[in-house]
């Protein structure tokens, strides 16, 4: 993004125009697993919050709502890219970014990590989702 000020240097102009690849586009964890089995040949940038748990030395995701998000793994999460892994058994509330692929099964390769307390997990979820319901039922025809 870009600015400039004008000749006496009170208004700034942003240039917002970026390329949407640069982006982290939101979506939930049942989001981002269906779309990437739609378009399993396709990588893009996401972020998404949800209950990241470690099992069997793999971790996973899961969303914060469901109701079972404790038992059955969802989706799975590679640390790869990261100097400080989170070192817990319990699961902990996450918000991440990174770059969704298809590797055999979706898999979220994890670029940036918020360890988060659960209310502010709920709060950003709803505050997203909300953002994009408006912006998609908004649309110009």
């Amino acid at each position: 993004m870009s600015c400039n000020s004008n000749s006496q240097g009170d208004v700034i102009i942003f240039d917002n125009r970026q390329n949407v690849e640069e982006l982290y586009t939101y979506m939930n964890v049942d989001e981002l697993l269906s779309t990437a089995e739609c378009h399993n040949c396709k990588s893009w940038k996401c972020r998404t919050v949800g209950i990241l748990k470690s099992v069997n030395g793999h971790f996973y995701l899961n969303d914060i709502y469901e109701e079972s998000n404790l038992q059955a793994p969802k989706l799975l999460v590679s640390m790869l890219y990261q100097d400080d892994i989170p070192n817990s058994i319990l699961p902990m509330t996450v918000q991440l970014f990174g770059i969704m692929q298809w590797i055999e099964k979706p898999v979220l390769f994890v670029e940036i990590i918020h360890v988060i307390n659960p209310r502010m997990a709920v709060n950003i979820q709803n505050s997203l989702s909300s953002i994009i319901n408006y912006h998609t039922n908004n649309k110009p025809h």
